[in-house]
């Protein structure tokens, strides 16, 4: 292992290591067991939410790729992340038994709602994330979660502890909106100009997108 660095200044103090031989990066905390609170958590997500899983990956690497992936840089670390894409199924799902419209999830098509949803529809500044009880919004005002220094950030309940906002030392989430925004325009065109391309963008399928 290779420490990389020590955050002593985040909420939860955490080293940073990476596997010597793989080049796999790891936190490790100690004396917090809010952690495996949050992975029982999580993995009884991914059992109920097939989809949660592939979401989680492909937004982590597009995260990383674009250094937006660190809550302690300001970007959008795991846990926010996971909980942003649980919102997005739950409020989908309750989409779909509204309408009385369920079709077998499509990856590419969930990709796509949710770069759309935080990318163009959804208001940062005044709504706030709950995954408890099936998933609802709320007001950030009536929260006391509207900072007036950064009204844009984007406010998540934390479902283990309810008082905590996930987000809010999250100070580049408006880049990673409009990183979200412009996935979504690029993925748009891609999809119909491959559409009126017919067979022969058959080859032009493997490019890469974003």
């Amino acid at each position: 292992w290779r420490v990389v660095e020590a955050v002593a200044q985040a909420r939860v103090p955490i080293i940073k290591l990476v596997h010597a031989a793989t080049g796999v990066p790891m936190d490790v905390s100690f004396d917090i067991d809010s952690g495996l609170r949050t992975g029982r958590l999580i993995n009884a997500l991914l059992r109920a939410m097939p989809p949660l899983r592939p979401l989680i990956l492909v937004l982590k690497h597009f995260l990383l790729q674009r250094r937006l992936n660190e809550t302690f840089t300001g970007g959008i670390g795991s846990f926010m992340l996971q909980l942003m894409v649980v919102s997005f199924l739950q409020m989908r799902h309750r989409t779909d038994c509204a309408t009385g419209v369920r079709c077998a999830p499509n990856l590419g098509s969930l990709l796509l709602e949710f770069f759309e949803l935080y990318g163009r529809d959804f208001n940062y500044g005044v709504t706030g994330i709950s995954v408890r009880h099936a998933g609802s919004y709320f007001q950030k005002r009536a929260r006391g979660w509207l900072y007036p220094q950064r009204p844009a950030l984007l406010a998540i309940e934390n479902p283990s502890d309810p008082s905590f906002d996930v987000g809010k030392n999250s100070y580049q989430v408006s880049t990673a909106k409009r990183a979200f925004q412009h996935a979504h325009a690029s993925l748009l065109v891609a999809a119909t100009q491959r559409g009126a391309a017919g067979a022969a963008g058959a080859a032009a399928a493997r490019a890469r997108l974003l």
